[in-house]
């Protein structure tokens, strides 16, 4: 008889081992889910399931009451992204790169707490409109955060689009690349020195060929006209107009359609010019031959 109770223990025993072991492995796979691992100083963009939402609290809000916050795993209302909304996660660091650049996608102002065994550490608000687009550990809207190597760093990020870009993704603002600060600061100013030479190269080549049309009168206004437009769009539509402090309007609204506009514009009666003269010739040159 005990024999036969010993036989039946033991399949009981192991059926209850096997969904205590599978709550302890399973919790514990939840918990690394909540973190992104930063493996690589290559450029990554954040998940958004990593990303955690909070909507109606300004850049004024404390850390403290940021920590009290019911968070959610996404947005509810589209008035958040022109009142202002935060964003909540995780990075656990294992680059062994303690300083770590995060590059914020179409924003225009920023503020960024993190919290990493229990320090908490605050980075100075930033503004297009009323701060210098580079400072120290930070160009425009890209920040150097400190995260200690092998450790979690709970990143607090405040966003708000305003006015609102009506032609942007739902989850473009909130955006994130993350690499190391040298990985970012590079990327930054690359895109800057692209965008200098783009509008050099378009403007220059511009005054080139309208001289040619004021000399030979040939077909060249309207090629001269489409590249007069790129260097336009180049230094209002671009991160160059952003750092020479544009006016939003000339980006963030109709008059930047209406802008591209134009210069398909110029182009189709460049190539309807172009084709034209083509015609022309092709008319002489069958008439000769």
């Amino acid at each position: 008889m005990i024999r036969k109770i010993k036989i039946y223990i033991i399949p009981v025993l192991g059926f209850f081992l096997f969904f205590a072991f599978q709550d302890v492995f399973g919790g514990a796979s939840i918990q690394n889910n909540k973190h992104f691992t930063l493996k690589l100083n290559a450029f990554e963009t954040i998940p958004t399931k990593y990303l955690e939402f909070v909507e109606g609290f300004d850049e004024n809000t404390s850390f403290k009451t940021l920590s009290q916050l019911d968070w959610q795993k996404k947005i509810n209302s589209d008035e958040a992204f022109v009142n202002g909304y935060w964003v909540r996660f995780s990075v656990l660091n294992y680059t062994g790169n303690s300083a770590i650049g995060i590059s914020y996608n179409y924003n225009n102002e920023k503020k960024v707490f993190t919290l990493n065994n229990n320090k908490i550490k605050e980075y100075s608000y930033w503004s297009e409109k009323n701060h210098s687009w580079i400072d120290d550990g930070r160009i425009r809207a890209s920040y150097k955060l400190l995260m200690k190597p092998n450790q979690v760093t709970e990143v607090y990020s405040f966003f708000r689009k305003k006015p609102f870009d009506r032609y942007m993704g739902r989850d473009s603002l909130h955006r994130m690349t993350i690499s190391s600060w040298e990985n970012i600061q590079i990327y930054q100013f690359v895109k800057i020195a692209s965008n200098i030479a783009t509008f050099a190269i378009a403007f220059t080549f511009a005054i080139y060929y309208l001289f040619i049309f004021l000399v030979s009168k040939g077909n060249y206004l309207w090629l001269s006209l489409s590249l007069f437009q790129i260097s336009f769009l180049s230094i209002t539509n671009l991160i160059l107009g952003r750092i020479l402090g544009v006016p939003e309007w000339l980006y963030a609204s109709e008059f930047s359609l209406a802008s591209i506009s134009l210069l398909f514009l110029c182009r189709y009666w460049r190539w309807r010019k172009l084709s034209c003269w083509l015609q022309i010739m092709f008319l002489q040159i069958s008439t000769n031959g």
